[in-house]
């Protein structure tokens, strides 16, 4: 299915263009050079004799052939200096038969050419992954896909670089390749995988001679050895390898002559072995010394070693660990889980008033309404909410503290205007809790208080905004648009575009929908270079249902912006398009629809949405099936628990025949997503197929109630259900 919903504003990662230096360049000027001597020969003139076609074409004649006339146009145009419309015609020709385009040859050269840096990186990658290109191509690509935390690409190319990982490397410069490896083993569950390659590299640091390499030039290979080694000792660790861990621990803080934290890390390894007596030993060197190296990871050891008298074992530790910020805090929390609140707060206070963090000011707002302390404590979430304009910070305390309407009573005594104790914070405060409890009027009341009493323009602004947003987070859009109306009268010109367009999300939940537009155009207005802004004009005419005016402004947007190659604003133009896609299929328009997904893939060839998208809209036609499959394959594959992909992969399963293999990631999508008709019903074809009429009858069933606003589709699975016997019959 198509995953629809509100377009977020863009995940900004910086292409690492730098990275490549010259090297895409000189690789594309290498190729093309093969490629002209390729072409050199004459051209066939003879042409062979007509053969009669016996056989219809397959799927892939098909797309082979649609690559070729892709190809040609793509030859045609350049001839004529239209390269942004060549590379476009290349681009598909590659989709659609990968081996009769060159990457690195037709494509990357125009990317560089045109200056579109981002596009250029996407291409090079996949030509890595192709083979095109050298070891620097496989390098370079490989630490671009690490940086953008595509792990398990990077591994792909750096295994071919690598060619065999787990023996020793044939230059030391690789070496540091290696350990890049491994680290992207751990990050994808691959432990032992990375242990395999670690003790490889262990074996090259410890014995160079050996490999044919000399000692001070194996020293040298690393920026940070220590890192190395602490990559080592955690995955030998992980792996039970206890030794190679000792070993690995034992070789980095000897170096340092720090006892007592290799004492604590021999401690995690006697007590992963079950070795309690010494692995509190060992615990004690540590504890006992100044050393705060392990953090809180000490503390908690020393509880599972000794639950039963830990406050006790801590409390023997205050003189020795006064300056330790970890210590003080689990002194703090554990008083204050043993109810003995007066020395809770004594440690938690001077930690909070250092550097207040979550953890501190939960529990002190635990400590004070435990113990009655009701100016304290007003004090204190006056703080808070003053400072973050809400009540995150105290995390697991925030519905305990909402719920007990006897502390709420007395903060409300305490935040009366003719009291000393009366502040905007305390009273935003006890905005913030009747919200949690959604008595919504009493919370408004609240807000006007504090609102009335805050003097400073910006600081009232700020808190505006907040406290619309927390508004909006309890589906109070009405509210929020009227707080927000107050807070564009006290922004500045140049600010307010933010603003507006937050206000158009508070129209679109109150659905007062020609406001939300209203509110979207004026952000646009007053920032005519943002194509996100743009779309959120688009947004809200679709969420207006005026499918005309949506087009019609996300086609003005795209134009607009079309030539902005700057890559920050990519992400926000290819979700222009993908919002018009959507558009034109609620207007019947399919062909439109395909062709702005096809230009996210020219720009984007492995963007996960925009292949689920069009593989869907195929598989649902009957069209490109096995094209499709792989699509919404690709996309599955990309993010496994995603509903919509999933549902997407099992329907093009299905539309290919594979009506068994279809279950299993229909059966996963309802898991997920156990409110959409649309999966239920899909659900129950396949099941159908299957003969398994009873479970296609209760899936078509489970449709029916949630398909109640969709009445074309809820006819078609009435219809079946009319038409179907269960199997008792």
């Amino acid at each position: 299915m198509i995953l629809k919903s509100a377009p977020l504003s863009a995940l900004r990662r910086g292409v690492v263009f730098a990275l490549l230096g010259g090297l895409i360049v000189l690789q594309c000027s290498a190729w093309a050079q093969r490629s002209r001597r390729r072409s050199d020969a004459p051209p066939q003139t003879t042409l062979p004799d007509p053969i009669e076609r016996l056989t219809p074409r397959d799927e892939a004649a098909d797309d082979r052939l649609e690559a070729m006339a892709w190809y040609t146009q793509g030859r045609m145009l350049l001839r004529r200096g239209e390269n942004a419309e060549a590379l476009r015609a290349y681009q598909r020709a590659w989709r659609y038969d990968p081996e009769l385009v060159s990457v690195m040859t037709e494509i990357v050269p125009l990317t560089v050419n045109l200056r579109r840096s981002g596009e250029a990186t996407r291409y090079a990658v996949l030509a890595a992954e192709q083979g095109r290109g050298d070891e620097r191509l496989l390098d370079r690509m490989a630490a671009v896909l690490a940086s953008n935390d595509e792990w398990k690409r990077a591994i792909g190319l750096y295994e071919r670089l690598l060619k065999t990982p787990t023996k020793p490397p044939r230059e030391l410069k690789l070496l540091p390749k290696y350990v890049e490896l491994a680290r992207l083993y751990v990050l994808t569950d691959r432990t032992q995988d990375a242990a395999q390659v670690l003790r490889m590299v262990k074996r090259v640091m410890n014995k160079p001679g050996v490999h044919g390499f000399r000692p001070n030039d194996v020293r040298g290979v690393f920026d940070d050895q220590d890192v190395v080694l602490i990559l080592m000792a955690e995955t030998f660790l992980a792996n039970q390898q206890w030794q190679a861990a000792d070993e690995a621990f034992a070789a980095r803080l000897f170096r340092q002559e720090d006892v007592p934290e290799l004492a604590f890390h021999r401690a995690r390894i006697a007590n992963a072995q079950n070795n309690d007596e010494n692995a509190r030993e060992l615990l004690d060197i540590y504890l006992k010394s100044s050393n705060q190296a392990a953090g809180i990871s000490a503390f908690r050891m020393l509880k599972e070693l000794a639950p039963d008298d830990y406050l006790k074992q801590l409390q023997q530790l205050v003189t020795v660990r006064a300056d330790d910020r970890a210590f003080q805090l689990e002194l703090g929390l554990e008083y204050l889980q043993a109810k003995q609140l007066k020395e809770a707060l004594a440690v938690l206070r001077p930690l909070h008033a250092d550097q207040p963090s979550v953890d501190t000011s939960s529990a002190i707002a635990a400590a004070l309404r435990q113990a009655k302390q009701y100016p304290e404590l007003a004090e204190h979430l006056a703080e808070i909410a003053i400072k973050t304009g809400n009540l995150r910070a105290l995390d697991e305390e925030l519905e305990p503290l909402a719920q007990d309407a006897a502390t709420f009573q007395e903060l409300a005594k305490l935040a009366k205007p003719d009291n000393e104790n009366a502040s905007p914070g305390l009273a935003l405060a006890l905005a913030l809790l009747a919200l949690e409890q959604e008595q919504f009027e009493q919370a408004d009341d609240w807000f006007s208080q504090a609102e009335s009493a805050i003097t400073d323009t910006r600081q009232l602004r700020s808190i505006q905004i907040g406290w619309s947003m927390v508004l909006l987070r309890h589906e109070q859009g009405a509210r929020a648009a009227e707080v927000l109306t107050k807070a564009i009268a006290e922004s500045p010109r140049s600010s307010r575009a933010g603003v507006y367009s937050l206000q158009s999300d508070a129209y679109l939940q109150a659905e007062e929908f020609a406001l939300a537009v209203r509110s979207a155009q004026r952000a646009a207005a007053l920032d005519s270079e943002s194509p996100y802004l743009a779309m959120r004009v688009g947004w809200a005419l679709v969420q207006s249902d005026r499918l005309g005016s949506a087009r019609d402004a996300l086609e003005r947007s795209i134009e607009a912006f079309e030539q902005d190659y700057r890559e920050d604003n990519r992400e926000d133009i290819k979700q222009l398009r993908m919002v018009l896609s959507g558009v034109y299929m609620d207007l019947d328009d399919f062909d439109q629809a395909v062709e702005q997904i096809e230009r996210v893939l020219d720009e984007f060839p492995l963007d996960s949405g925009a292949s689920n998208d069009l593989g869907y809209l195929w598989a649902d036609r009957g069209l490109h099936l096995q094209r499709a499959l792989r699509m919404t394959r690709r996309a599955a594959e990309t993010e496994p628990e995603n509903a919509a992909y999933l549902d997407s992969l099992g329907w093009a399963l299905y539309q290919n025949g594979q009506f068994e293999a279809a279950v299993e990631p229909l059966e996963q999508a309802v898991k997920r997503e156990q409110d959409d008709g649309v999966l239920h019903d899909h659900l129950g074809d396949a099941y159908f197929k299957l003969n398994r009429r009873d479970d296609a009858m209760r899936m078509w069933r489970r449709a029916q109630q949630l398909l109640e606003d969709d009445a074309t589709r809820r006819a078609k699975v009435d219809e079946k259900l009319k038409q179907l016997p269960s199997e008792s019959d």
